[in-house]
């Protein structure tokens, strides 16, 4: 249980980046709530909304670089959870309320290199004749080139309820992968979690829509057995299915 509660507060830190050995150190780290989150987000928003800095990029929500003579604030870059569990896709925070989410496609450990594309936009460039490859570049933790690439028009960005709720699904995953916990007690701890994390927070109405995003059990009963399955797989026969940044 305390495990979850690490990674799901982790969820809600402005964080840079997230690696393995970063796990030896969560109950070290963790400090910051959901609320204080909000709060913080909601003062870079009033600084500057449109703007943001990247590494030693200047750039706009349209990936335009911008003036030297402009105004920029931190951007939100956060190392964050597949749908598997892993920390493999990166958030780029694009407003004081939604994110673009982009999946790590592949890696070249000798530059540090990592290459992140929009899933969504894949899927919408199926049945669209205007083909859109919206991707994202990291070396060494910092974005390289554009960080506000261009998206399929029915493309939007995932509201931060939304974002929120996907990962506390995605760290209850993780707990299953893991054997720390079976498909509905994992569910059950996730969702007893948000409960209990937003129950008395100040921001109500987003609460409400965190709670109200997180998926019932009926949705997830058979992601979460199948994860289970090929744990037993992969303990029993040493190898098994392995877990693809692919996976959506």
């Amino acid at each position: 249980m305390y495990v979850l509660l690490c990674r799901i507060t982790l969820i809600f830190l402005n964080i840079n980046l997230y690696s393995a050995s970063d796990k030896l150190e969560e109950k070290n780290r963790i400090s910051s709530s959901a609320k204080e989150l909000l709060r913080e987000s909601r003062d870079s928003a009033k600084s500057s909304p449109a703007l943001s800095t990247v590494g030693n990029n200047q750039v706009n929500n349209d990936g335009r670089n911008v003036g030297d003579s402009e105004t920029v604030s931190q951007c939100s870059v956060i190392k964050t959870l597949s749908n598997r569990g892993r920390y493999t896709s990166l958030a780029i925070r694009v407003s004081d309320d939604a994110v673009r989410v982009y999946r790590l496609s592949s890696s070249r450990e000798e530059s540090g290199t990592n290459y992140y594309r929009c899933s969504r936009c894949e899927c919408l460039n199926k049945k669209s004749d205007v083909k859109f490859k919206p991707r994202v570049k990291t070396q060494n933790g910092r974005i390289i080139g554009d960080a506000f690439p261009s998206h399929h028009h029915d493309c939007q960005p995932l509201p931060l309820p939304k974002y929120q709720a996907q990962q506390l699904d995605y760290s209850c995953r993780a707990d299953v992968r893991d054997g720390l916990a079976e498909p509905k007690q994992a569910w059950s701890r996730g969702h007893d979690i948000a409960l209990q994390k937003w129950a008395a927070a100040e921001e109500s109405a987003i609460s409400k829509e965190v709670i109200d995003n997180f998926p019932d059990w009926s949705h997830v009963r058979k992601a979460y057995s199948r994860i289970r399955r090929q744990r037993h797989e992969r303990d029993s026969f040493g190898h098994g299915r392995t877990y693809s940044c692919h996976d959506e």
